[in-house]
């Protein structure tokens, strides 16, 4: 067997050779509003405390926005994740079969949405923090029955750096104290590391605290964003059966891979089937803690790292497969388990290393084709509609594809299913709206569209801002004043609405307010209108009145 160095420079290279041609992909989906449309990505002293955003505040100083070197950043990520996770196997199996598992993290597809899409760039982080942690724990804490050196440095580093990630990622970071806990209890090292878990339960606890406000603000964003779409249950036996066994699904067989796990359709059979299946892994556990400890742990760790999706009040979506980035170590564990039995005595060891290598080639593949998916736009969002054609979000994308495709009908017409999926759904009024107005010239529906709109997300500051255009056009300057100025105080810097309603103030003859929101329109660069800026400046230098 080749020394560890070297086998981690293979799985390196086995990233790189699954992800290869993801590298020339363009930005997608939220890519847009945390990137290319963030004002903010320049500036890296922002994100201090955020560790995915200050990488994409590092891509775009380097990069601008080329779309290569964040996807680059993403890969090198994934594959430092890869040798963590041998590290980490090989604490608890032989080295060929802590290969094996690793070269399975590596090239499963399931890491798509965190590796090749952008913005599922904080899932690979959180691996890495979770991988890293975990590690600085185990090398820092007594060993089983209290045998071994305790090393504080170490044990400092890596609550320090657990105190640090948790800052900004509360929810899936804060289930790292836990997965202490269970891996001491399982492995018979709790009876002096247990002081070492409070520290960790203590920074977890302030956190929270301090974090309640946010927390709660949202808990309420995603009941509002997912709630409404019958994307979960209040029931946490349920939500808890049905994530577990679609994300295993999923795991196992990654067929139907998409960004909208949406909606959720599942007969009430196959709930309690579920339920009863899962009692009788509830019931076994002690035997296969007795039997196979190794397993057993994988269990605790797919099943601890999904808690959040269990939630009787959604704090996050039902299934989504960023969310299986580090619990899917419990595959690569099962794999290792099984290939060290397997290949006892000596001469099954060429059978079970050749069904190991199948499985890590057809992962393998199935990655390759699927970064396909995350190359464009409109071949994404074609991809997603195919396997979750009932999703509404799915359906509104799909509209805006359309509609820069050029295909106006099209995209009025996914507009419209969205809206029969999901009736109280905001952003589709709004895209309506738009084209209603901007081209087809019916003022009358997209007035209509632009007020649903609002009344589904009182929020959206740009369904005000073009409601205000179109009474600012038909001359009602109130009205035009009214939805500006609600506008600015959802989004205080919103540009072009200064501008608008400097514009509105300038025709209903009030010049202080028009000349305080047409500098305030310059100092946030909007663009403005030549001959209405000539008619400002002559208004403020005395040159021109009403």
């Amino acid at each position: 067997m080749l020394p560890k160095k070297y086998l981690s420079l293979i799985l390196i290279a086995l990233c790189f050779l699954v992800y290869a041609n993801s590298l020339n992909g363009a930005f997608i989906c939220d890519d847009l509003t945390s990137i290319v449309n963030n004002p903010s990505v320049n500036n890296a002293a922002q994100y201090l405390f955020s560790p995915p955003g200050l990488l994409n505040s590092l891509n775009y100083l380097t990069g601008k926005l080329n779309p290569f070197s964040y996807h680059l950043t993403n890969v090198l990520l994934h594959s430092v994740n890869s040798v963590l996770a041998f590290i980490f196997l090989c604490l608890f199996f032989k080295t060929e079969a802590a290969f094996l598992g690793a070269g399975l993290f590596a090239a499963h597809p399931i890491h798509t949405e965190a590796v090749s899409w952008i913005s599922g760039r904080p899932y690979c982080v959180l691996g890495f923090f979770i991988f890293a942690i975990y590690l600085l724990y185990r090398a820092s804490s007594y060993g089983p029955d209290g045998q071994g050196r305790f090393r504080p440095g170490r044990y400092l580093c890596c609550l320090t750096m657990f105190a640090y990630f948790l800052v900004n990622h509360i929810s899936f970071l804060a289930l790292v104290p836990l997965f202490i806990i269970f891996s001491d209890l399982t492995f018979q090292r709790w009876r002096r590391n247990w002081k070492l878990w409070l520290p960790f339960l203590a920074v977890t606890a302030v956190r929270l605290i301090l974090a309640r406000n946010f927390v709660l603000n949202h808990v309420a964003q995603v009941a509002k964003n997912i709630g409404e779409s019958g994307a979960s249950w209040t029931n946490p036996v349920y939500n808890l059966t049905y994530s577990v066994f679609t994300h295993l699904r999923l795991l196992l067989w990654p067929a139907g891979l998409t960004i909208y796990h949406e909606p959720m359709i599942v007969s009430a059979r196959a709930i309690h089937t579920g339920i009863v299946t899962l009692a009788i892994v509830l019931i076994l556990l002690p035997w296969i803690y007795k039997k196979a400890k190794m397993i057993f742990f994988a269990i605790g760790i797919f099943v601890l790292f999904l808690a959040p999706t269990y939630s009787p009040r959604p704090v996050c979506w039902l299934v989504a497969e960023r969310y299986v980035y580090f619990p899917s170590v419990a595959l690569s564990m099962a794999l290792a388990f099984f290939y060290d039995r397997l290949s006892q005595p000596e001469g099954r060891r060429p059978l079970a290393l050749a069904i190991a290598w199948l499985m890590i080639a057809g992962y393998g593949a199935r990655t390759v084709a699927r970064n396909e998916d995350w190359k464009t736009q409109a071949r994404f969002w074609r991809q997603t509609l195919e396997v979750s054609p009932l999703s509404p979000k799915a359906r509104n994308n799909m509209g805006d594809v359309y509609y820069q495709e050029g295909n106006i009908e099209g995209a009025i017409r996914e507009f419209k299913k969205s809206l029969e999926l999901r009736p109280e759904y905001a952003d589709p009024c709004f895209n309506l709206g738009n084209i209603y107005y901007y081209l087809k010239g019916d003022v009358p529906e997209a007035i209509r569209y632009f007020k649903l709109a609002i009344r589904f997300n009182p929020e959206l500051s740009e369904a005000r801002y073009h409601l205000g255009i179109i009474y600012l056009n038909q001359r009602e300057f109130d009205l035009a004043e009214e939805n500006f100025k609600k506008a600015l105080e959802l989004k205080p810097d919103y540009a072009e609405a200064h501008n608008s309603l400097a514009v509105a103030y300038f025709h209903s003859r009030q010049p202080a307010l028009a000349i305080a929101h047409y500098r305030q329109a310059l100092k946030l660069r909007a663009d403005i209108d030549a001959e209405f800026s000539r008619a400002m400046e002559a208004l403020i230098s005395g040159r021109a009145g009403f």
